[in-house]
């Protein structure tokens, strides 16, 4: 075989064990109250105990890593099952939050995030309901002056906020932090949305 084969065999290994290495520090790190169950799956899960989240990376997306993962949820009769899709090659996900709205229902926000790439990682938030016995993610629970979400997604270059705070919530979950991105570069800046009591709405001058 060429030495520029033999070359290019050992960059691609190279770059494949990297996107490994880069990928485990991010799930060790952001994962932490991630949990292992009997079958290798990864659990998350929310403080009331009625929703939580198995996933797993199935190994077939190569550096990119793709996912599966369902839901189990509770419908205040009995636990149910649900895929998640999540799109292209799926996400892993980190934590699970609940949060009691004025109506004492509850609102659950979860943060999960996917590998497109070596450096390139996609994170969410994404706001569900369990309504009806059913498990929504249509709630549009992030709001601003002009437009209401049910989710908010951020693009950026995991190497800049290693070992950084990225989508969290405040202790006391009255506040939902959105890192401010610039040019896929973590800036260490945040936007803040305020719970209201029913949502979470974008306050220019909280911190």
């Amino acid at each position: 075989m060429k030495k520029s084969a033999l070359f290019l065999i050992a960059i691609l290994y190279c770059l494949a064990i990297f996107g490994q290495s880069a990928h485990k520090k991010l799930v060790d790190r952001r994962g932490a109250n991630n949990r292992w169950d009997t079958t290798g799956k990864t659990l998350v899960a929310s403080e009331d105990g009625k929703l939580r989240i198995y996933w797993w990376d199935t190994e077939k997306g190569g550096t990119m890593r793709k996912y599966a993962a369902f839901a189990q949820y509770h419908d205040g009769k009995t636990f149910k099952n649900k895929m998640l899709s999540g799109k292209g090659y799926g996400c892993y996900y980190m934590a699970v939050y609940s949060v009691k709205r004025k109506d004492d229902k509850m609102l659950y926000l979860v943060v999960s995030a996917s590998t497109t790439g070596v450096d390139d990682i996609p994170e969410e938030i994404q706001a569900y309901t369990i309504e009806n016995g059913e498990l929504a993610d249509t709630v549009q629970a992030f709001k601003t002056a002009k437009k209401s979400y049910n989710k908010i997604v951020i693009d950026y270059d995991w190497r800049s906020a290693y070992q950084q705070k990225t989508i969290h919530l405040s202790e006391s979950r009255d506040k939902v932090y959105i890192p401010v991105i610039n040019d896929l570069n973590y800036t260490g800046r945040f936007l803040v949305y305020v719970f209201d009591g029913n949502n979470y709405v974008f306050d220019k001058n909280a911190r």
